[in-house]
């Protein structure tokens, strides 16, 4: 048997070793938890490449809690909306709405520009948070949905405001549809729930978050209307 025949069959029998062993040689350099590096992604701006990353693990382990609750907070990022961040500026802006007069005109400084993909990717990524188990519902995980929800009410309602004066006028509030006003007061509604179940202990802002949200709700039932829509109007109006 020549060097280069000996070679190959040391070699293979070392291969047929580690593999006996139930070990990869080569397994550190080739294994990485997805969701840290989505975490690096999104900790360098780099959303879309934190969701095809994330996209791809779940196509081989559907259902994993922690990808799902990672790929809803990089559709979240994309559409510009950072939980903390958000939460943290939610607790500078006064319950009442402060001069603006209600809560969700006065968050329209601390949102993203109003797009419908913006929209659609915090509306995609509540669906996904609604997706995790119970017992992967901890109370960041409610902060978090509950911080989606608010983003998704304030954005549906700041595209209206298609002059940009900081408010919605009559109308403007006519482009809103009756289904997705009924949206956005339930919206509120389960955020507020939400917080009020211990979510809002999870972030230094989260009480004046469960605050200002809570405020929008009673703000918004104590309008008089029959439908949703004429109680939020009222509210907007406020």
């Amino acid at each position: 048997m020549n060097c280069k025949a000996k070679l190959m069959k040391i070699t293979i029998a070392i291969t047929v070793a580690m593999s006996g062993c139930g070990s990869n040689i080569y397994a550190p350099l080739q294994s990485q938890d997805p969701a840290d590096e989505a975490a690096r992604y999104l900790e360098q701006g780099k959303p879309q490449k934190a969701i095809d990353l994330l996209e791809e693990a779940l196509a081989d382990d559907e259902g994993n809690a922690t990808y799902t609750s990672m790929l809803a907070l990089s559709y979240a990022q994309r559409a510009g909306v950072a939980p903390i961040d958000f939460v943290e500026n939610m607790g500078s802006v006064d319950s009442s709405g402060g001069s603006g007069g209600n809560g969700i005109t006065a968050l329209f400084g601390v949102t993203p520009a109003a797009t419908t993909s913006a929209i659609e990717d915090v509306d995609y990524a509540i669906t996904l948070m609604g997706q995790l188990p119970t017992d992967a519902f901890i109370d960041a995980e409610k902060l978090k949905l509950s911080i989606f929800q608010t983003a998704s009410t304030v954005l549906k309602i700041k595209i209206l405001d298609t002059d940009g004066d900081g408010t919605v006028s009559a109308s403007e509030m006519l482009n809103l549809t009756d289904a997705t006003a009924e949206s956005i007061v339930l919206g509120l509604i389960n955020a507020s729930s939400l917080l009020s179940g211990g979510g809002a202990s999870a972030s230094s802002g989260g009480d004046a978050a469960a605050s200002l949200i809570s405020g929008m709700v009673s703000g918004i039932n104590g309008q008089s209307g029959s439908t949703s829509k004429d109680k939020l109007a009222g509210y907007l109006s406020s």
